[in-house]
């Protein structure tokens, strides 16, 4: 499947010189450019004034909404229908597109980028369904391949498979989160009904 990521490199690069490098994982997609966590989320400035080197994967066009399946087509009646995008990393009805693996994916762009530049160490920074899929790379990834998973309004979902032991953690929710309540369950808003339809 398709699939862009950008690379930012710090000013005065050196990919002799070892460096942390940070995957940057977004939440749900509507509407939204390429690249969103190095622009909208900052992390191109974080990048240049800590001297990091940070890569936002998208995700595919082939994992937009389904229903039962079908894609929501791109307009009906001449009105325009968002493109929303998600991670392919669990099941139900806004994840996934059969036969897409997106820690696959992830393992792929890993293995790139560890044989292009010398590494010191590899981090995991997510927002929201993001996190979801970076919580199954910590589970899978090899013992040491990943330093730390920084994680901003995501969980680790239902029967989802629990990140390795020693990889570091820092996990930022809300008391006020109508999404993904701190203490567990469905929020009270739309995703009151996720579960019922199997999400």
């Amino acid at each position: 499947v398709a699939r862009r990521m950008t690379v930012h490199l710090p000013p005065g690069f050196n990919s002799d010189k070892p460096t942390s490098v940070y995957f940057l994982l977004d939440g749900v997609q509507v509407n939204n450019p390429a690249g969103n966590m190095l622009g909208i989320n900052g992390w191109a400035r974080t990048a240049d004034a800590h001297n990091l080197v940070a890569v936002n994967l998208d995700q595919a066009e082939q994992s937009s909404l389904r229903f039962f399946g079908l894609r929501i087509p791109h307009s009906i009646a001449g009105r325009q229908i968002p493109n929303i995008t998600s991670w392919s990393s669990e099941h139900g009805i806004l994840n996934k597109t059969k036969g897409v693996d997106d820690v696959q994916v992830f393992t792929s762009v890993y293995d790139r980028v560890q044989g292009s530049m010398a590494v010191k160490v590899n981090n995991i920074v997510a927002f929201s369904d993001g996190g979801t899929l970076a919580h199954a790379i910590a589970a899978k990834m090899p013992i040491g391949s990943i330093n730390g998973v920084a994680n901003v309004a995501g969980t680790i979902m239902r029967n989802a498979p629990l990140p390795k032991s020693g990889i570091k953690g820092f996990f930022v929710n809300s008391l006020q989160d109508p999404t993904i309540p701190i203490e567990g369950g469905a929020g009270p808003q739309l995703t009151k009904w996720l579960p019922k339809i199997g999400q």
